[in-house]
């Protein structure tokens, strides 16, 4: 998955959007003609969200249950993390381009343009969890996959979504 002339260009392919997770994402874009999302429905749809939930900067440490069901399909994520540094790196595109088109991340998506709207306690949420996972990515249920390494490289790009995303808090 890669996009062009993106912004995220910096990001997507280099630990972001190349995972099974990833795929799992796009597969939840692909599955209808839907252009507009939230955070929070994106969130309900993948059993990370409720009216009642309670997210806080550590969260996503570990991966509990979550998956979105299409046609009586269970569709798991792994790593709760990797969809969260996934979609972070989305609404960035968003929040800068205020669209994406899913075939400039993954030849196999439909041609079609999405948005993701993510409003000032989404985009807070977001900087929180990034910053968590920036200085104690060895806690999160990634390391048990990666090296030290490349948890290290990942939390760097981290820091620098985050900051990105602060933009938009004014």
């Amino acid at each position: 998955m890669k996009g062009n002339d993106m912004y995220i260009d910096k990001l997507w392919g280099e630990c972001f959007g190349d995972t099974e997770d990833s795929f799992v994402l796009m597969d939840y874009f692909n599955e209808d003609d839907k252009t507009e999302y939230s955070i929070k429905k994106i969130f309900n749809d993948f059993n990370i969200y409720n009216e009642y939930s309670q997210i806080k900067s550590d969260s996503f440490r570990s991966t509990k249950d979550i998956k979105y069901i299409s046609n009586n399909n269970e569709h798991d994520i792994d790593i709760v993390i990797d969809l969260i540094l996934d979609l972070s790196v989305l609404v960035l595109e968003c929040l800068n381009s205020k669209q994406i088109k899913l075939k400039d991340l993954d030849n196999n998506s439909k041609d079609k343009y999405i948005s993701i709207n993510a409003d000032k306690e989404d985009i807070e949420m977001f900087i929180n969890v990034l910053e968590d996972f920036s200085n104690n990515s060895l806690e999160y249920d990634l390391a048990d996959i990666c090296d030290d390494e490349t948890c290290l490289f990942i939390a760097d790009k981290t820091k620098y979504i985050a900051k990105e995303m602060s933009q938009f808090l004014n």
